[in-house]
């Protein structure tokens, strides 16, 4: 057996892993499976990968059908929806091989293609997105680890993935141990990437503070009890099995880039799977318990849940195209001065029947543009980023709202959101509020075609959208 074809459904963060290291290899076929605007968007833009544009083939599921191997690399909460895909890509001989976390992938993808196509499989990558794309560190990225259920372990199909794997830059090992790996990397993701998700803190609050460490050993001793009773032993691995990649203390696990990024967590897959097989078992399990819930609360409070009146900023509403919504609040405690400014344009309705005049997917959306002709727009106030050290220590993650500007002065009008993680907007422009809710829309923008553009006056080039989409109406609504 030889794999001369690989599809990847997914090409996020571990989706890109894949596609850097098989990229190196020109005689293997590669491609991305999607449809409709994705596909075309895939086509046009490629993948970013390490400030690097791949540009793999872009299959429908029917035209990847029977492809040699393919590579599941979605999100936990995707995977329901995407197992009709899933089912029209597998042919008579395809290998399906999983990396997604949790411990029952497998056996969800089994159900719908036979077990018998299903090569069980894990990866450990600390891979986070920029506006440029998707980055990792691939010296440091530890590696896919597969293996056979059962034996025999070294079988024609490990073998024919560790041939496709050599010469690529990825870092792979097989196992005879593989559903042992499987739950050691669960346990990671459980102990290392939830505690830190309720605090909203980086991966140092381990090392930093014994408070963390408990909770950390506490959700730890749980999983333990509960691979225990199933019969999993996670001492058959590796010392390498315990340990995630290297990362900055600084870091932020998925679960909490997650939350930054106002999006829903894969936290079904960890503690709520816990806690429904700790039920199943007879075994209590508080840490996780709490943990579940409160996570889903922090999805509640992304969602705008808990906006109550009386306890409110001030929110404004944006009407695209007439009907969808996007409320971002104000923060005028850290920005009076442009948060006044805005509302006041709202109330005067100068936002108003305005075309979306910027469009940078994975970087910003800006619904105004400076064009030094209108004296309704082009208002300069004073940049709080500078005279508001609490401003400036706003750090730019998805669904900031801020204003451009340049480094002595910010727009009055020109507010922009933020579509993903931005290190080199920190401190540079005044922050004015956040995205609480209306993300369906966010994302449906973020997918739309868009088209090169250069403002005249300074030659700057800029991306815009190429069917017009409307800001139809921006009112105070709280």
């Amino acid at each position: 057996m030889k794999i001369k074809s690989v599809a990847v459904l997914g090409a996020g963060a571990v989706g890109s892993y894949v596609i850097w290291g098989l990229s190196q290899k020109p005689e293997v076929r590669l491609g991305v499976i999607a449809e409709g605007e994705r596909a075309d968007r895939l086509r046009k833009n490629g993948c970013a990968n390490n400030g690097r544009i791949y540009h793999p083939e872009v299959w429908s599921p029917e035209e990847a059908h029977n492809v040699d191997l393919l590579v599941v690399a979605l999100k936990y909460g995707s995977l329901e929806g995407t197992l009709k895909s899933i089912q029209k890509t597998t042919g008579g001989h395809t290998v399906v091989m999983s990396l997604m976390n949790g411990v029952d992938s497998e056996e969800i993808i089994g159900r719908t293609v036979g077990t018998e196509h299903v090569l069980p499989a894990l990866i450990k990558v600390a891979s986070h997105k920029e506006d440029d794309g998707y980055h990792f560190d691939p010296p440091t990225t530890l590696e896919i680890i597969f293996g056979e259920p059962s034996a025999p372990f070294d079988s024609e199909r490990v073998r024919a993935v560790e041939a496709l794997f050599t010469d690529t830059g990825i870092h792979f090992r097989s196992t005879e141990y593989i559903q042992e790996e499987i739950w050691c990397k669960f346990r990671l993701n459980v102990y290392n990437n939830l505690p830190q998700a309720i605090l909203g803190t980086s991966v140092g609050c381990y090392r930093d503070s014994v408070h963390m460490k408990a909770i950390s050993d506490g959700l730890k001793r749980e999983l333990e009890m509960v691979a225990k009773a199933k019969g999993i032993d996670m001492s058959k691995t590796g010392s390498s099995s315990g340990r995630g990649s290297v990362v900055s203390p600084t870091a932020r696990y998925s679960t909490l880039q997650d939350l930054d990024a106002g999006r829903h967590t894969e936290i079904d897959m960890f503690s709520g799977a816990l806690v429904r097989m700790g039920k199943e078992l007879g075994i209590p399990m508080p840490y996780n318990e709490y943990t579940y819930h409160m996570i889903k609360a922090l999805e509640e409070k992304n969602d705008g849940k808990f906006n109550y009146t009386g306890n409110q900023k001030p929110i404004i509403e944006i009407t695209v195209n007439e009907n969808a919504v996007i409320h971002f609040e104000l923060w005028p405690e850290i920005a009076p001065i442009a948060c006044g400014s805005v509302m006041q344009l709202a109330e005067k309705k100068i936002f108003d029947r305005r075309a979306i005049e910027r469009l940078e997917p994975g970087f910003v959306l800006q619904p105004l543009f400076f064009d030094g002709v209108d004296p309704q727009i082009d208002i300069m106030v004073e940049p709080e980023f500078k005279t508001n050290p609490e401003n400036a220590k706003i750090v730019f993650e998805r669904g900031i709202v801020a204003m451009a500007g340049d480094p002595e002065n910010s727009s009055g009008s020109q507010y922009y959101i933020t579509l993903a993680a931005s290190e080199r907007l920190n401190g540079n422009f005044t922050v004015i509020g956040k995205v609480i809710d209306g993300w369906d829309e966010i994302e449906r923008l973020e997918h739309v075609e868009v088209e090169e553009a250069i403002e005249p006056q300074s030659g700057f080039v800029y991306h815009r959208p190429v069917k017009t989409e409307m800001i139809t109406k921006v009112r105070r609504i709280k």
